[in-house]
């Protein structure tokens, strides 16, 4: 059994602004600065079983990567056989922290005869909805301006950030929500509110009236109360387990102090830094008088007023560890003393195995966060001078590797080749040894997967003729990744409102189960995308749908409409040239066995037209639901092995509309006959626009599986894993947009004087970075943008890769610069660059292989791609030298004083072409120009090689000037050239084609360059009665004169 530790079991109380206040009973709180001894003490604990065997452990986590990893490690310790790692985890359930709230005010909420929590988030969103929609919010002079949405704005959306708000005030700020209850506006410093704010008040008297039942904070006091005293039977074993977690929940620690009065509460706390966490505990506990707390919060200690940066003497804890020095800050001040284990005033007992600890600059840096010791100079605390010596960085140290690479492909394909590396030179390392964590793994994902290719899931060791493969997964995606039906459903849903335009619709036809209902191959799919070109489809179904953005309802030019026509009729018809319509519908060339795949490209474009048109106007969830679900079983085609996603989509709009409060069953969702119905409830109505808003976070939210410990190199975001110790930690994409910025909303009053605890998203983010940092057993290996893909300039880094590069500067005691060429390796532009294969170049020293693990001989080039070899192996065969000669070898010569006058021309022309300008007035150098540059800007597109005669003109369709079509105008300047077809599609001409009479016609002035093969044309329309302008060719210089007749 534990001893306890912490203050004594009497509670004193007193009333104040904040709440009353109360002495944390009993608890047993644990730290470490390392995840491996507290799983020694965990199991300890859970080897003491309780007397009933089949009673459950409860043992919170913080993050889903860690309940699979210490469910792994517990059956290594518990239950084993002669010091084997053979036990297993059974009976013990590994939920989150906030699983505690829930039971507590599920007991609650029986107790008083209700079924579910109507002031939770996702039911306060559709409370708020109700109050905005309701007209008597229009006619409150307070809450009117909520009404007014700016253009694009949907009600859902508005509707989800004030319940957001009121949220967030509900758990941080419990007090001030009781005064505004009681008609006391006051702000959370307990002054009058501000007019700008007096809104916020009356919402949520609004919403209170709306519910009709008392808000968690009206309760909270006499619920923690009944905690206390057992008088609340709650659904929880008799001892408690909080493991691995760095931060306290608000929410969860007071009914962690009250379960302490009759169950056994085990904290088992991780901090970056054990002396840091003891030094800022006992200050909290000397200068906060013992019991000075709110009743169902933790103690309320302003970060104005308490500036616990100064505890550390380390940089990075400084910058990067916020949160966990706030947590100890907030036990202390509650009277906890936190017990170390495997810290600098504690060992770990024998049985408790040792943690890995790595070598070089990487266990240096770890040794002194952990430590707390300050770098080589004066000691931030005391202003001393420190005894450190610094780091002695060897040669060939590669346990912080930093790669800088232009764009996102090569920060990939740049890691891809460092595991390869590190993989090659130690033999006892796996894939599963290694994590990547990247802060943005949604947006990343396609890019892995286009790069690494599929996972090896045999030793095969190599994907065809590429680089070697790895075993990976990507988890921690979004639902609507990880099943394919949720993605068409937010595709449809986000379809269904636009423009339909021709990229989009392709997209939606290229997904699974929509390609499988229609039955569109691979092939067909790539003849839609020829088709579509062909035919000039553009946007919008028709003309009557794209009349709502300006253009005739009678014009379906470039619509769906018209290049399904051309399609269909295609396939009917063979394109004649002596003909150029059939029934006013101008035939193209499709190609043989196309009947079958363009009738079902219509049938499934005129099935989401039929779609959209019921998806017009405004209804209610429940209808909207049923739409949806008739939708998707009209578009989409499942296999029978993949039933259980239609059972999937059923439970997304089940519960859409149990946080309604719409207490229906729609087209055989899953039964919500137990929703609760809120008092005074009335139904919202809502466009699809705010039902796209409401699907977001059911689609875009975890997927609930994640494949973590699977012996494969695991790709995530910051938060699964933090904290699990991996031999490599790799952090893809660390650049200065990755990480979030933290600027709070205006109308946010926890930013008016925040408090300890308080959630700050910039703040969580860095010591998600130091846990990374600290979780690496053997090496760190780190992704940053270096250049712009674009314009290949330089990309500022992020700025705690800077602070990082400063901190391991300073322990060193060497230049950054100096320590940045060391350690960072800038990668090439390309991966075909032959400094890639030769050893050395890239890294500065060669690599070693796995002969020779000291270097020499061993050493092997930085790249394993051989398709990028055999590109560098023809650069190298072409010979000479490959560099671009330099334009200017000498400076230029001053300019001097200038005292000429520019015209606004003159200056307008610099800034749209400032390279030009310098080229035609610095350098002399003449440009072939123009006359008109803005009319042959609008004629740029290619003709038919093989049909050289097929050129024609496209001329001013004269929108509101002249009758459509037309024949060839007089003076007319506006054409564009095109073949045939697209002459069929556009005019509907009175004569025809003269491939031999020299009769009166136009002629077309052209140059002779090259775009994929077929001559790209630049140039004006020359009519025979207007003067001719020479247009240059953009390649040769050269030009020629295509004759074009009619009769």
């Amino acid at each position: 059994m534990a001893t306890a530790v912490g203050a004594g079991k009497g509670s004193q109380r007193s009333e104040c602004h904040r709440g009353r206040i109360w002495s944390l009973a009993v608890l047993d709180v644990r730290i470490s600065d390392h995840i491996t001894p507290l799983v020694g003490v965990l199991a300890e604990l859970l080897a003491d079983a309780p007397a009933d065997p089949f009673a459950k452990e409860w043992v919170a986590v913080p993050s889903i990567g860690m309940r699979r990893w210490l469910a792994q490690r517990l059956g290594r310790e518990l239950g084993t056989t002669g010091g084997r790692a053979d036990g297993i985890t059974a009976n013990v359930d590994l939920p989150f922290p906030g699983d505690l709230r829930r039971r507590v005010l599920a007991a609650d909420a029986t107790s008083r005869g209700e079924t579910s929590d109507p002031w939770s988030l996702e039911r306060m969103l559709w409370t708020v909805m109700e109050v905005l929609a309701d007209p008597a919010t229009g006619a409150d002079p307070l809450l009117a301006p909520l009404t007014i949405r700016a253009e694009g704005a949907t009600l859902a959306g508005r509707s989800a950030a004030l319940a957001d708000l009121v949220d967030r005030y509900l758990l941080h700020r419990p007090t001030m929500i009781v005064s505004w209850l009681a008609d006391d506006d006051v702000d959370v410093a307990g002054e009058p509110l501000g007019a700008q704010h007096r809104w916020q008040p009356a919402l949520l008297r609004a919403m209170r009236a709306r519910i009709g039942q008392a808000s968690p904070a009206e309760r909270s006091a006499e619920i923690v109360d009944l905690v206390r005293s057992g008088s609340l039977e709650v659904d929880l074993p008799d001892r408690l387990f909080l493991f691995g977690l760095s931060t306290l929940p608000a929410d969860v620690a007071p009914l962690l102090a009250a379960s302490a009065q009759h169950r056994q509460v085990h904290g088992l706390l991780l901090t970056p830094s054990v002396a840091v966490g003891q030094r800022i505990a006992a200050h909290l506990r000397s200068e906060v008088r013992p019991g000075r707390h709110r009743a169902a919060s933790m103690p309320f200690l302003s970060r104005r007023d308490h500036d616990l940066a100064h505890f550390a003497r380390h940089p990075l804890l400084r910058s990067w560890g916020a949160p966990s020095r706030e947590a100890a800050a907030l036990l202390g001040a509650s009277g906890v003393k936190l017990a170390a284990v495997g810290g600098i005033d504690a060992q770990p007992s024998l049985d408790q195995k040792q943690p890995l600890v790595p070598a070089g600059i990487l266990g240096r840096l770890q040794s002194d966060l952990r430590r707390d010791a300050p770098l080589p100079g004066p000691d931030p605390l005391s202003g001393v001078a420190t005894a450190s010596v610094p780091h002695n960085l060897a040669i060939g140290d590669r346990s912080i590797q930093v790669h800088s690479c232009t764009g996102v492909t090569r920060q990939i394909e740049a890691l891809r080749d460092a595991l390869l590396h590190l993989l090659a030179s130690d033999p006892s390392l796996t894939e599963g040894d290694i994590a990547v964590l990247c802060p943005r793994v949604e947006d990343l994902a396609p890019v892995i997967q286009a790069v690494l290719g599929p996972s090896a899931e045999d030793d095969s060791g190599s994907l065809g003729e590429g680089a070697p493969s790895l075993r990976y997964r990507i988890t921690d995606r979004s639902t609507r990744s990880e099943v394919p039906l949720l993605g068409v459903l937010g595709a449809l849903v986000a379809l269904l409102p636009g423009r339909f335009a021709a990229s989009e619709v392709a997209d939606f036809l290229g997904l699974a189960p929509v390609r499988d209902r229609f039955h569109l191959g691979a092939e067909d799919l790539t003849r839609l995308d020829e088709w579509i070109e062909e035919s000039h489809i553009r946007w919008g179904i028709d003309g009557p749908h794209r009349n709502r953005w300006g253009l005739p309802a009678d014009f379906a030019a470039n619509s769906w409409e018209a290049g399904l026509d051309r399609m269909l009729v295609s396939t009917a018809v063979r394109p004649d040239a002596n003909v150029l319509t059939v029934g006013g519908i101008a035939p193209m060339a499709v190609g043989d066995g196309s009947a079958g795949p363009a009738a079902r490209v219509a049938d499934a474009v005129r099935t989401l037209a039929g779609i959209r048109e019921r998806a017009q106007g405004s209804r209610t969830i429940a209808e909207w639901c049923t739409i949806l679900s008739d939708a998707i079983d009209q578009l989409c085609c499942l296999p029978t092995a993949e039933s259980w996603q239609r059972r999937r989509l059923e439970r997304v709009l089940a519960e859409l509309l149990d946080a309604s409060g719409a207490n229906v069953d729609v087209s055989g969702l899953v039964d919500v006959s137990g929703a609760h119905e809120p008092a005074a409830s009335m139904p919202v109505s809502l466009t699809l626009a705010d039902v796209r808003r409401l699907l977001a976070d059911r689609l875009e939210g975890e997927a609930g599986r994640a494949a973590f410990g699977t012996g494969a190199v695991t790709f995530c975001s910051l938060l699964p894993l933090r904290s699990v110790p991996h031999r490599v930690v790799c952090i893809l994409g660390l650049d200065a947009d990755a990480l979030p910025r933290g600027i709070a909303s205006g109308d946010d009053l926890l930013a008016v004087l925040p408090a300890l605890g308080d959630r700050d998203p910039r703040a969580e983010a860095r010591q998600l970075l130091l846990e990374a940092v600290l979780s690496a057993q053997q090496a760190l290996v780190i992704t940053c943008g270096g250049a712009d893909v674009r314009t290949n300039a330089p990309v500022p880094p992020a700025v705690v890769l800077d602070e990082l590069w400063d901190c391991l500067a300073a322990t060193c005691g060497q230049p950054v610069e100096d320590i940045r060429d060391r350690l960072q390796v800038r990668h090439t532009r390309q991966p075909f660059d032959v400094r890639n294969f030769i050893p050395g170049a890239l890294t500065g020293s060669p690599v070693p292989g796995p002969s020779a693990p000291g270097g020499g001989d061993g050493a092997i080039p930085w790249s394993f791609d051989p398709k990028a070899l055999d590109g560098a192996t023809a650069a190298l065969a072409r010979g000479g030298d490959s560099t671009p000669p330099v334009l200017l070898t000498d400076p230029l010569d001053p300019v001097g004083r200038i005292t000429a006058v520019r015209s606004l021309d003159e200056l307008g022309a610099f800034l749209r072409d400032p390279v030009g300008t310098f080229l035609k007035r610095r350098l002399q150098v003449t440009l072939p120009e123009v006359a008109d540059v803005e009319a042959a800007k609008d004629v740029i597109t290619y003709t038919d090689p093989a049909n050289p005669l097929s050129i024609f003109g496209r001329w001013d369709l004269g929108y509101g000037e002249t009758s459509y079509p037309k024949q060839i105008p007089d003076g007319a300047v506006d054409a564009k050239v095109g073949t045939t077809g697209m002459v069929r599609a556009f005019m509907n001409l009175s004569g025809v084609l003269d491939m031999c009479n020299a009769n009166s016609g136009f002629w077309m002035l052209y140059g002779t360059p090259k775009v994929d093969g077929k001559p790209f044309i630049w140039s004006e329309s020359p009519w025979s009665t207007q003067k001719r302008r020479d247009v240059p060719d953009r390649v040769d210089g050269t030009f020629t004169l295509m004759p074009l007749y009619l009769r």
